[in-house]
């Protein structure tokens, strides 16, 4: 968590003013308390989370059908394969998993879905052939979902890597599930009972 408007600016790569003009929304609308220029407290961050959900949809980003060029009998083998072609991927174009597969990466998977989210930007026949994958007809044909975002600096911007393998931070996984039809729900409630409301109680304290 970021202490003041000035870290702020340094994490989300603005501006200082533009740190500051946000800072001072969020405190207008009752969900940041500031205390001189050296602390920052979040206020409601049920409400925050609430509106959030009510802004965001993950159906907005554009959600791109993918296959294995090999056959796939094992999901789980299937992905722990799909890992070892990203340790290797061109680092030029970003990548981040998001969604249920992010969560096992992370250790805070909760439900049996397996369905795989990357979000990418850039070059998408690069990223397709780099991790030998052809277009799907259907969803149901589809082994994974390459997700270009609406949003990409939301998601580039606080994404964790850890072994070579890139994920989605936490509240970007939290508002992606929510809106997942495979038990993303389920995921979701997990992921802010277990752990985003413990961060945010802390802060409050």
């Amino acid at each position: 968590m970021v202490e003041n408007a000035f870290q702020l600016s340094k994490l989300a790569a603005v501006s200082p003013p533009v740190a500051n003009s946000w800072v001072s929304a969020m405190e207008s609308s009752g969900y940041l308390k500031r205390i001189g220029r050296k602390k920052l407290i979040p206020l409601r961050p049920n409400a925050l989370i609430e509106e959030w959900r009510g802004q965001y949809r993950f159906g907005d980003n554009r959600i791109l059908l993918y296959r294995s060029v090999y056959f796939v009998s094992e999901a789980d083998q299937y992905f722990d394969d799909l890992l070892e072609k990203m340790k290797s991927f061109d680092k030029s174009i970003p990548l981040a998993i998001s969604g249920h597969q992010a969560c096992r990466l992370l250790g805070i998977k909760h439900s049996s879905a397996k369905s795989i989210h990357i979000y990418f930007w850039g070059n998408v026949a690069a990223v397709a052939g780099s991790l030998s994958l052809v277009p799907a007809e259907e969803a149901n044909e589809a082994d994974l979902f390459l997700v270009e975002p609406k949003y990409p600096k939301s998601v580039f911007g606080g994404r964790v890597v850890r072994g070579g393998i890139p994920t989605c931070d936490l509240l970007q996984c939290y508002l992606d599930l929510y809106n997942l039809p495979d038990r993303g729900r389920e995921q979701a409630d997990f992921v802010y009972e277990t752990i985003l409301s413990k961060i945010f109680e802390k802060r409050q304290a």
